[in-house]
């Protein structure tokens, strides 16, 4: 065997060990970036996970074949475009629905908080509480004769609500309410604090924001 045999063997045998530690790396990279261990559902809908990973697959093996050779074809770019495309209209449906849940939930939980504070104020104020008072539906949203109606600005300036920090401006920090859904500030929506009923020994405070 000569010597520049041999020098071609060992850098063959070099190459097939680059290839392959680029392919390791691959594998890697597109199993963190598409998450194939936890991709389950989108949009509340089981989906082939077998089917995502013969896609990254598939991407994989362009990529892969890209390392040995300059530049794509125009099948291989059409191809990555079209992978791309799939991948987006599978994962956006799913972050798009996974945020708006969260902030439905987030609006819930502050909306609930407000009306805790509106009661407790109620309470401290029953004075001003009127007491004899129509019928009561817990879908009510209007503003009537039966409400005492004091503004989320005003119970946060009171102490009975704790706001969020306002971006921009220190001397509002903890005293503005954001809905989260809109990003609209809402310590301009009165409160309605009244009785439930017109029962004098079972009767309750309840709250409502009510909508303009």
């Amino acid at each position: 065997t000569t010597t520049k045999e041999k020098n071609d063997a060992y850098l063959s045998l070099r190459k097939i060990s680059e290839v392959e530690q680029k392919e390791d790396e691959l594998k890697n990279k597109i199993k963190e970036t598409y998450k194939l261990d936890s991709f389950v559902k989108i949009d509340n809908n089981d989906v082939d996970i077998v089917i995502i990973k013969k896609i990254c697959y598939t991407f994989y093996i362009i990529e892969v074949d890209n390392m040995n050779k300059k530049g794509m074809t125009l099948v291989e770019l059409v191809a990555a475009i079209a992978i791309m495309a799939i991948l987006t209209i599978l994962v956006v449906p799913s972050v798009i629905s996974m945020r708006n849940e969260t902030l439905d939930e987030d609006y819930s939980n502050r909306v609930e908080m407000i009306k805790n504070a509106a009661i407790e104020w109620g309470n401290d104020n029953l004075n001003l509480i009127p007491k004899v008072v129509g019928e009561y539906s817990e879908d009510s949203s209007a503003l009537t004769d039966d409400c005492a109606h004091p503004t989320i600005g005003y119970l946060i300036d009171n102490g009975y609500l704790k706001g969020a920090a306002s971006s921009g401006n220190d001397s509002m920090e903890g005293r503005v309410m954001i809905n989260p859904k809109t990003g609209d500030e809402m310590n301009g929506l009165l409160v309605c604090v009244r009785y439930d009923s017109n029962d004098l020994l079972n009767r309750k405070l309840v709250a409502y924001i009510i909508e303009e």
